[in-house]
């Protein structure tokens, strides 16, 4: 993959990102109107886009969660985006397929990622 191939998935991923927290965003505020992204659409019952990413190797990024026993967990809420770039993640944690919010943050490197997995959106208390 050339350099420019490259910059093109970057810009891809850094669009998707940004659109899931706008949708988070505009879910906290019922009065904007809600727009698609990975084929789901927030309504006012739910305030967020669960997400994996995963490197160019194919791994996905995980945090380490701090609960009762250390988790690694792939899944995350994006809670913010700086400078087309950067995303600040808060971890998720899944048991029994349902999701709850931690408070584990980590900032990723939008560059480093080439692909994100959207789930279904889910609400939880922010």
């Amino acid at each position: 993959m050339d350099n420019l191939e490259r910059k093109k998935e970057v810009n891809q991923i850094v669009e998707n990102v940004e659109k899931i927290d706008r949708l988070q965003k505009e879910a906290l505020c019922p009065e904007m109107r809600c727009p698609t992204i990975c084929d789901t659409c927030l309504v006012t019952t739910n305030n967020t886009v669960p997400v994996t990413f995963y490197s160019c190797n194919g791994a996905p990024f995980t945090i380490r969660l701090f609960r009762c026993t250390d988790v690694d967990s792939p899944y995350f809420r994006i809670e913010c985006i700086r400078h087309d770039r950067y995303v600040t993640l808060r971890g998720l944690f899944r048991e029994n397929g349902t999701f709850t919010l931690t408070d584990s943050y980590m900032i990723l490197d939008l560059e480093c990622v080439c692909a994100l997995q959207c789930y279904g959106a889910i609400d939880l208390e922010i």
